[in-house]
């Protein structure tokens, strides 16, 4: 709205559309006992510093980003503005960067592929950054049900498949000798309904890898978006490793440190008459959460901070909007500074998974 058209609320009929653009509504009015799974894709910009040869370097690298985050019902706040809170329950960059291989290889194009093979072409150094996760394993202290929780990972973490970050475990016999089933829920009951398991593997031998996943089906729906309403544990995947000498009937629970909570707050109250939602944009969210960066297979910073900060928001996912990251921190030889968030976009689950699968497939390659 022009300056030239703009007159102040108080001048208006607060039950009239005119002059007022409909807000973009974040979501529907979600019932109670369900949150939103949304995927958002992205790019994000990151200067890297670095010494090579006596010499300031800076390289500003582009990576590509694929975020899953669980929202919550939005509320009035204490300011009498709408809110809501978030998750980021997963979130995946990646990149190639020049310098990080001038550092690693010694050589901004990167290595060889096959040095008898030079035709193949080279490889440069792919950064990834990736939320940090900390599993602890209860009732089971000498890993003879289930593996260490070093080879534990779990995917598809919501607020209806665990108990705020409790996950509940159990080991038992399965058909026949020397094969065990292996189920989890979000509660601790002694007796638990089908139903009530969140994701389960059969069949698995003793020290044998397995992947549990979740035995509901995906909810379908009719609209386009891709927020999935959440009710129940739908998408949950446990890959761990069964312990060498399995109990029938052991269990227990894995505790599962889990991301901080975000939040989006609109800039200005509701409109008298015109419904809860009516204000929920123009809005600015504060993005936190703890990560991980990598080079190719090798760490080289753990459990930092992050806070991001995005300004004149317009929808979910923020469109046309910068976010300006504080993710300042010190790798081995580098350093990172301030980066910014661009082109932020609604992408389906399969989308959002084949970042994820690139992203680890660049952590398996070693320096």
């Amino acid at each position: 709205m022009s300056d030239a058209t703009w007159e102040p609320r108080s001048a208006r009929n607060p039950f009239s559309l005119e002059g007022w653009p409909r807000p973009y509504r974040t979501f529907r009015d979600l019932d109670p006992g369900e949150t939103f799974v949304e995927y958002e894709g992205s790019s994000i910009f990151l200067p890297v510093h670095a010494e090579v040869d006596g010499k300031q370097v800076t390289e500003r690298v582009k990576l590509r980003a694929f975020m899953r985050a669980e929202l919550w019902p939005a509320y009035l706040g204490g300011l009498g503005t709408r809110e809501f809170q978030f998750v980021i329950r997963d979130w995946e960059l990646f990149g190639a960067s020049r310098l990080l291989s001038r550092l690693y290889f010694g050589d901004s194009r990167g290595r060889l592929k096959n040095e008898d093979h030079p035709e193949a072409g080279r490889e440069q150094v792919v950064m990834t950054w990736t939320l940090a996760h900390h599993y602890v394993k209860q009732g089971d202290d000498g890993d003879n049900s289930l593996g260490p929780v070093s080879g534990l990972r779990i995917d598809g973490v919501t607020d209806h498949n665990t108990d705020q970050g409790d996950l509940y475990w159990q080991v038992t016999a399965g058909s026949r000798s020397g094969v065990w089933n292996v189920r989890f829920f979000r509660e601790a009951e002694e007796t638990v309904a089908p139903d009530d398991v969140v994701a389960h593997a059969a069949e698995v031998e003793a020290g044998a890898s397995f992947v549990a996943e979740s035995p509901v089906e995906e909810p379908q729906f009719s609209y386009k978006l891709p927020f999935r309403r959440e009710s129940h544990g739908h998408g949950l995947s446990v890959s761990w490793t069964l312990g060498r000498d399995p109990k029938d009937g052991a269990r227990g629970k894995v505790r599962i440190n889990e991301q901080p909570k975000s939040i989006c707050i609109a800039d200005d109250p509701p409109i008298e008459g015109l419904g809860a939602d009516s204000s929920d944009f123009p809005a600015h969210i504060i993005y936190t959460a703890n990560f991980e960066v990598w080079a190719n297979g090798t760490q080289v910073a753990g459990d930092q901070m992050g806070i991001a900060h995005a300004k004149a928001v317009r929808g979910i996912p923020p469109r046309d909007v910068k976010v300006a990251f504080e993710k300042p921190i010190q790798g081995d030889g580098f350093s990172f500074a301030s980066g910014m968030c661009l082109g932020m976009h609604e992408i389906t689950r399969e989308e959002f998974l084949e970042g994820v699968e690139a992203a680890r497939a660049a952590r398996s390659r070693a320096l």
